[in-house]
């Protein structure tokens, strides 16, 4: 059992936990071979400059926020 019963996150996850602690996911889409999490973030600010710092880098292939609360793709 975790030393702290806040930070134990079962499967599947409440929308509170879910709230409280990943909210935002930075997912790198390479087209046609894989989709991987590069970052798990609490707000949307976060996640953005990562997406902004990390494209530098992944020129070809596409960063995206997802918003896993409500499941879609975040701009």
């Amino acid at each position: 059992m975790p030393a702290s019963k806040e930070l134990f996150i079962t499967c599947p996850a409440s929308k509170e936990t879910v709230t409280k602690y990943n909210r935002y996911e930075v997912r790198l889409v390479v087209p046609h071979f894989s989709m991987q999490v590069m970052g798990i973030y609490q707000s949307l600010k976060e996640a953005r400059a990562v997406k902004k710092s990390e494209t530098q880098y992944f020129n070809r292939d596409i960063i995206i926020i997802y918003d896993t609360i409500k499941q879609q793709e975040r701009t």
